[in-house]
């Protein structure tokens, strides 16, 4: 009997202004438009695209950073055009000698920015130009050997800005803040965030001058923190410790432990019925999907402007048993993307497919996931009216016998938000 593995998609609002309450009572389902495949070496992999801009609101490319076969970091890039992918033939490479940890986020337009470990614990920031003709190195730097050791997680707080988050050789959870020059040469600010024991990181952007982290310990503990991002670097705002959060149990034969992510934002409430704004304009929320066991829940957190964390309810439970990934995104209304794999589906269920030689049906179990926010096709002229957001899932499912690669599944999804005003 052919063993059901599965991709999941479950969007839960989080009350983030009264006039959007009635709006979530009957949210619009998400809708899958289109996709691609290709296929890429059983490592670790991330997810990005670029920067989407207020004349183009929608990301112009997605991009895949991973360890390939020689464990080297590759750079693949697809252009979207709205109604597919279409590939970028020319990969970018950077011989990095046995990377075993990757990461990569959108700068601008047409830039993203990686972040690796290889096997030495060198952790290296570079950046992309991403053009028709394909992915082009700019600038990069290298720290010294025993700098990093896993559980790498990258997000971009401005146009010549990004955060990192990772493990130490010491197992300690470090945050870092890199300035990206117009030459796209990274240099490390002087003050680095350091925060608990951490075997999993993952970081998202609140603000452009703050930063959360989710992270689990060894104990089973979460913990989600708060940082302030200034001139000087990375400074600790507030953390909550979460007991027996986490467990895992479930992970087998997968790159990367994915018990753990954060999803992070902020939206501006609507105008009241006679135009003017509400006491506080910016709602800043946050969310940490976390598997306890085989399990799927979440955490909805709100946050001050001061960064103080406040747990919204108690953890929600999605999906009871055989969950054993899981990644975050957050689209622009504070709508949270929980996108996760496992082993049996559910009426939850938007992408999945069966074990088996099938190569159009999804083969093989999912190894290592990963989503990122793709933009909206917002603009003056509909603020009035709901509008689409998008956003990217991947997928790598296992090499299907001796071959030496699998495959990875990359779709485009719209979800439709409440009007602006």
């Amino acid at each position: 009997m052919k063993r059901l593995s599965y991709i999941k998609i479950v969007v839960r609002g989080l009350g983030v202004a009264a006039a959007a309450a009635a709006w979530a009572q009957s949210p619009s389902p998400i809708t899958p438009l289109y996709g691609t495949t290709t296929l890429i070496a059983p490592n670790e992999f991330a997810v990005a695209t670029t920067v989407p801009t207020l004349e183009k609101p929608r990301a112009q490319y997605v991009v895949v950073a991973d360890a390939n076969d020689n464990k080297d970091l590759e750079v693949l890039a697809w252009h979207d055009t709205t109604s597919s992918l279409e590939s970028i033939s020319r990969h970018g490479i950077a011989e990095h000698q046995g990377v075993v940890s990757v990461a990569v986020t959108g700068l601008d337009v047409s830039r993203v920015v990686t972040a690796d470990i290889n096997k030495e614990g060198v952790l290296s920031i570079d950046t992309w130009r991403v053009e028709p003709g394909g992915v082009v190195s700019q600038r990069g730097y290298r720290t010294a050997p025993a700098t990093a050791s896993q559980d790498l997680s990258m997000a971009a707080v401005s146009c010549n800005e990004v955060v990192t988050a990772y493990e130490t050789t010491e197992g300690n959870l470090v945050v870092e803040a890199w300035t990206i020059g117009e030459d796209g040469l990274p240099a490390p600010k002087a003050l680095v965030g350091k925060g608990s024991q951490a075997f999993e990181a993952s970081i998202a952007v609140i603000s452009p001058n703050q930063v959360v982290t989710a992270a689990a310990d060894n104990k089973q503990g979460l913990w989600v923190s708060t940082w302030e991002i200034d001139n000087a670097g990375v400074k600790p705002l507030h953390q909550v410790e979460t007991k027996n959060a986490l467990s895992p149990s479930c992970f087998y034969g997968v790159p990367r432990p994915q018990s753990v992510a954060v999803g992070a934002g902020r939206s501006s409430e609507r105008l009241t019925p006679d135009f003017s704004r509400p006491n506080d304009d910016l709602v800043r929320s946050v969310f940490t999907p976390v598997l306890p066991g085989c399990d799927l829940q979440v955490y909805y957190w709100g946050v001050s402007q001061g960064g103080v964390l406040t747990l919204q309810s108690n953890p929600t439970l999605i999906q009871a048993g055989d969950v054993v990934e899981v990644s975050a995104s957050m689209l622009p209304g504070n709508t949270p993307i929980i996108f996760s794999g496992g082993g049996t589906g559910d009426n939850h269920v938007f992408v999945w497919g069966y074990d088996g030689p099938d190569f159009a049906g999804n083969p093989y179990n999912v190894v290592n996931i990963a989503s990122a926010a793709a933009g909206t096709d917002l603009s003056n002229l509909s603020l009035f009216k709901p509008y689409n957001a998008y956003f990217i899932t991947a997928a790598q499912y296992n090499p299907a016998g001796s071959a030496a690669d699998g495959t990875l599944f990359i779709n485009v999804f719209s979800y439709q938000e409440a009007p602006m005003l």
